[in-house]
């Protein structure tokens, strides 16, 4: 297998010159059915009613970019599903992401409070409100606010 990624421009991918990487990379050039072999193992043991769109196993991604286990490059058009409007791992998204990790990891609301829940809460509260008295609850799909708010 051909080993080929390049950024836009299509100038060489620093990511493969960058020697922290080289196993990665080795494996990438050797198992080019890594993808295939990934998606039989999906096929047995995933349930069906996950739909994957498109026959690609990733591996990491940049910017707009994403690679798969076997080194092909792609653009991603759709980010997350459009959650990903900066990119993959955008440098101020990892590092506020960083940064929080070594604050808390994970913190259920329904547990114990925090204060970042409780100022957003309160700024939401200020935009939608105006003068008036709101409350805010914040849920991690749309199914949850539809199911709770009726």
């Amino acid at each position: 297998m051909r080993l080929v990624a390049c950024t836009m421009s299509g100038d060489k991918d620093p990511w493969i010159h960058d020697p922290r990487n080289l196993m990665e990379i080795r494996q990438m050039t050797t198992n080019a059915s890594e993808s295939a072999r990934l998606l039989e193992l999906r096929e047995r043991n995933v349930a069906r009613g996950v739909l994957t769109a498109h026959p690609v196993v990733a591996a990491r991604a940049q910017g707009a970019e994403l690679w798969d286990v076997d080194g092909k490059r792609y653009l991603d058009f759709v980010g997350g599903i459009g959650v990903l409007n900066v990119g993959h791992n955008h440098p101020r998204v990892v590092a506020a992401v960083s940064e929080q990790l070594r604050e808390i990891s994970h913190a259920c609301f329904q547990v114990a409070a925090y204060e970042p829940y409780i100022a957003l809460a309160a700024k939401l509260n200020q935009l939608v409100g105006g003068g008036e008295a709101y409350k805010t609850v914040l849920f991690t799909s749309g199914a949850e606010a539809v199911e709770n708010s009726i």
